[in-house]
């Protein structure tokens, strides 16, 4: 066989085997193909179905189109609130005023039945449920080490508390730039989330300040599987979904049908409508329906902002998975500005979906569009 020959050989098993990996149900091949991700990630992952139950809660409708029309002061800058939606391919924006609807728009085209990839709300979500586990004494403590929970890490890395996760103070060490050797591919792509804990360490050059580690939320989710001894779909199905009067079932990512690990800090996936339901559930303290579905008391300590710690966005502190204001509102963020903003004082819950944040400070938007919703000048 000629050089030239061998050559040419070689070149198409090389490409022929890129392909087969790029193809292949693995962590590599996932990253070739899906590369980076967008807001449809939800139709890529094999998932769990979170499932509703009985009658779903329904709000009057009393919309107020003019609320879109609202100037707001963004970066110094008086501009229209539509403007801001329209320039981030916003999908869906929703307005609830204690019991009603106030303004419900789908721009691009999505429905009631869309079912959205809510992204870093999950980790809200997940704060939730780990209240509910602590109320029934699951889980006993915030200040428990995460060894008691979760076998065989290194010590110190058993030695963080759940709070310090919750708080993401960890130090753990964590690279966030997109090469494939790097954290947040690996720890997005993954076909087996659990077994990533093995390589969580912690960096001693870091400072104990807040810092968005996905390994945090990972080692949290083991920890409710492991105390609750189910899964993390159905204990929120159970104690969430089926309870609170939502509309649709939802669904959740998971790492892969073989080791079928909830996707805890980006996974989750449900309806515009039932994250105002979310919303809506805590602005009510977590009752409904005379039923207490998330304990008043953790909603309380996970939003509370002299409780918070600082975060590195201006304007806003961390607690608990939630990101917090000084005038009590709070918020869950999700990548590309997915929003569910609560504002008690004003009654409030504002969801918003889109494709992209377009670098937009939305929650120094969002009390503005709170405190105009109550009629109130902003």
């Amino acid at each position: 066989m000629s050089v030239k020959i061998k050559i040419i050989a070689g070149l198409l098993m090389t490409a022929t085997a890129a392909i087969v990996i790029a193809c292949s149900n693995t962590y590599v091949g996932r990253y070739i193909r899906w590369n980076l991700p967008d807001v449809y990630d939800l139709t890529k992952f094999p998932s769990v179905a979170i499932r509703h139950e009985g009658e779903s809660r329904q709000f009057v409708e009393a919309h107020d189109r003019t609320l879109t029309d609202m100037n707001v002061t963004h970066e110094g800058v008086v501009v229209p609130l539509k403007v801001l939606l329209s320039q981030s391919k916003t999908r869906a924006f929703i307005v609830l005023r204690n019991d009603t609807i106030i303004a419900e728009n789908y721009p691009i085209g999505d429905t009631h039945e869309t079912l959205f990839k809510s992204y870093s709300m999950t980790k809200s979500l997940l704060s939730l449920l780990i209240g509910i586990a602590i109320e029934e004494k699951k889980i006993s403590s915030v200040n428990d080490p995460i060894g008691n929970y979760i076998k065989n890490l290194s010590p110190n890395i058993s030695r963080l508390t759940i709070k310090e996760c919750l708080h993401q103070t960890t130090r753990i060490r964590y690279n966030e730039s997109y090469w494939p050797w790097s954290d947040e591919p690996r720890w997005y792509y993954t076909t087996d989330a659990r077994a990533l804990t093995k390589q969580v360490r912690i960096d001693e050059k870091r400072s104990s300040a807040y810092e968005n580690v996905e390994y945090n939320v990972l080692l949290l989710g083991m920890v409710l599987e492991n105390a609750t001894g189910i899964s993390i779909s159905r204990y929120l199905e159970e104690k969430i979904w089926k309870r609170a009067g939502m509309e649709q079932n939802a669904s959740f990512s998971i790492d892969s049908e073989k080791n079928r690990f909830e996707k805890v800090g980006d996974g989750f996936n449900c309806s515009a409508m039932d994250m105002l339901r979310l919303g809506s559930l805590l602005l009510d303290h977590g009752m409904y329906e005379g039923r207490i579905i998330i304990p008043n008391d953790w909603i309380t300590e996970s939003t509370s902002f002299e409780k918070s710690i600082p975060s590195n966005w201006s304007n806003t502190n961390y607690n608990y998975l939630w990101w917090v204001l000084s005038n009590g509102d709070y918020y869950a963020n999700g990548h590309f500005g997915q929003y569910i903003y609560v504002s008690p004082s004003n009654k409030i819950v504002i969801v918003r979906l889109g494709e992209e944040s377009a670098g937009i400070c939305w929650w120094c938007v969002w009390p503005q569009v709170a405190k105009s919703a109550t009629g109130e000048k902003s």
